[in-house]
């Protein structure tokens, strides 16, 4: 049962040191350079949704594209800090912590890492810190360890049934 844990453990780390390089590496970028990469990911969504509502019969004249790749690039925030806050309490709960431990921990570090995220953007030609993308983080943050919290007692309820028998 050890190695399991040692294995699970590893895996977790990798996984949040990949996303965390990730966040980085999108954090490095200047405005003009991400503002690019969000724009073109969000007209390839936004005519796909346009396309798929007119396919509908449905108007799609009240969504702008503006405010729609505003949204992509929030839901981006969100998604990628819930990938973290899940491998984060992975890898803790995996020490074989205690669940409070491991949801604190867990927390703490994704907080830290989107304000120091946050605060690394102010360094970045046409890029700074934003309050409001640290509360949309730690939300992505909070929702992936409640997840994660979720599996892990499905699959130790299943093992509990499965032992009774």
């Amino acid at each position: 049962m050890k190695n399991k844990v040692k294995v699970q453990t590893y895996i977790y780390a990798v996984v949040s040191v990949i996303l965390m390089i990730l966040i980085f590496s999108f954090s490095s970028q200047n405005g003009n350079s991400s503002g690019e990469l969000s724009s073109s990911l969000s007209k390839l969504i936004y005519s796909a949704i346009n396309f798929l509502l007119n396919c509908l019969n449905l108007d799609v004249t009240n969504i702008s594209a503006l405010m729609f790749h505003t949204f992509i690039r929030k839901l981006a925030h969100f998604s990628v800090y819930f990938a973290l806050g899940f491998s984060f309490y992975g890898f803790f709960n995996s020490l074989n912590k205690t669940k409070v431990f491991s949801i604190y921990f867990a927390l703490v570090s994704s907080l830290f890492y989107a304000i120091t995220d946050e605060l690394h953007q102010s360094f970045i030609p046409d890029r700074g810190p934003s309050v409001i993308d640290v509360c949309i983080d730690f939300s992505g943050s909070i929702f992936g360890v409640l997840l994660c919290i979720t599996i892990y007692k499905f699959i130790n309820n299943k093992r509990v049934k499965s032992y009774k028998g």
